[in-house]
């Protein structure tokens, strides 16, 4: 079967990327990666309102920037440019350019603002459309009153786990060890949601500080463990005193609020536990091994709790992410790149070769944590979800 192409770039589409390198084209080194990724959310976010461009077509800026590129090479301004280069119409445009330069930049900003005009509009209307559907998710999902605590909930995933649980009506308590964080991301919670925000800020990796987190907040409905990051290293990269510091937040961490709440779920017959451990545990490597280790002992953990757990209508299960585009992804590949490379600053290059060609959204493994944690994922218990992409299998 032929493999199914792109269409070909409508001049509305060349035009707003002609913009943006010409805007550039005099100034080293020229369109910064903001810049790309901006156009390429316009472009992205455009297709889907007005439905005249393939959804995913412009989700990964390579796509932007190597039109950019084409352009560079269309212009006499560059060694080794010439115009039997790129495609049809970018060598026709760029003719007209050359021919008529202010002309074309009237034209290809007045399609920017046009863009952007439909852009705001229609961004209007998707907030309107996303309250609508937060309203019906309430009553589908079965979650509407039901009382959440999220540790690690100041950001990350944590947070977009806050605001996926507040769309759907539950009230969310939070725990992380910034209270400053803590306070900015019940905020953002509470403007966007009518629902009950409240945080307390603990070192969940010392056992007496989850005891007065329990006590604080002594009953709830779903508890969502995802308070921890394990350091990067090989063996010989982590002192023991910073290897048990790291599982003293994680793992046991996650073991001990499980001790702590599934009793009371237990004894009402009524309760979700979602881990959210991480890829690393079902495919271990050298470089994380610390982190690898810790993720497979709680997935073996989660599973066997929620064997059990199932007995008294209580349901345990966990997500394992892959890459997520989170702040820790940004340190993380810097540990990487320093590792491999010897050089942090080449941290990008370790992000490559991604499946669909971006990391995961914060918002997708949320999305996923209310489903499972709803009556509508109650048989998926006792195991742990792989979001991976399919990047384990790939050869």
């Amino acid at each position: 079967m032929a493999r199914a192409t792109n269409p070909a770039w409508s001049r509305e589409e060349l035009l707003l990327a002609l913009e943006l390198y010409v805007r550039h084209r005099n100034h080293l080194p020229g369109p910064s990666h903001a810049d790309v990724i901006e156009l390429s959310h316009l472009l992205e976010r455009l297709g889907r309102l007005t439905k005249s461009w393939t959804p995913d077509r412009f989700r990964n800026p390579n796509g932007v920037a190597m039109k950019l590129q084409n352009f560079r090479a269309l212009d006499p301004m560059h060694p080794g440019s010439g115009l039997s280069k790129g495609s049809q119409a970018e060598r026709e445009l760029w003719q007209q350019f050359m021919g008529q330069p202010e002309a074309i930049m009237v034209e290809a900003r007045s399609v920017a603002e046009r863009a952007s005009r439909q852009l705001r509009a229609g961004q209007r209307g998707l907030l309107e459309n996303q309250e609508r559907l937060a309203d019906s998710h309430a009553w589908d999902m079965g979650l509407a009153g039901k009382t959440v605590l999220i540790t690690g909930g100041s950001k990350g995933i944590g947070l977009a786990c806050a605001e996926a649980f507040a769309a759907v009506g539950c009230d969310i308590l939070l725990a992380s060890r910034d209270a400053g964080a803590l306070a900015a991301a019940a905020d953002k919670v509470r403007a966007a949601r009518q629902v009950r925000v409240e945080t307390l800020a603990a070192d969940l990796s010392r056992a007496e500080e989850r005891e007065r987190l329990h006590a604080a907040f002594p009953d709830v409905d779903i508890l969502v463990n995802n308070a921890g990051a394990i350091p990067s290293g090989r063996l010989q990269d982590i002192p023991i005193a910073r290897w048990k510091e790291a599982w003293d937040l994680k793992v046991l961490g996650y073991i001990h609020m499980c001790q702590l709440y599934l009793p009371v779920m237990e004894a009402r017959k009524a309760g979700s536990i979602v881990n959210i451990i991480g890829m690393a545990g079902r495919a271990p490597r050298a470089g994380y091994i610390a982190g690898g280790a810790g993720n497979a002992a709680l997935i073996a953990f989660t599973s066997a709790i929620g064997a059990a757990a199932q007995a008294n209508n209580v349901q345990v299960v966990g997500i394992n992410p892959a890459v997520t585009k989170t702040d820790r992804m940004l340190t993380q590949a810097k540990i990487n790149a320093k590792l491999k490379f010897g050089d942090e600053e080449r941290w990008a290059e370790t992000l490559t070769n991604l499946p669909f060609g971006r990391p995961i959204e914060a918002s997708e493994i949320a999305e996923l944590a209310v489903f499972l944690a709803s009556p509508r994922g109650r048989y998926v218990n006792g195991t742990v979800v792989d979001v991976d992409g399919g990047g384990m299998f790939r050869a």
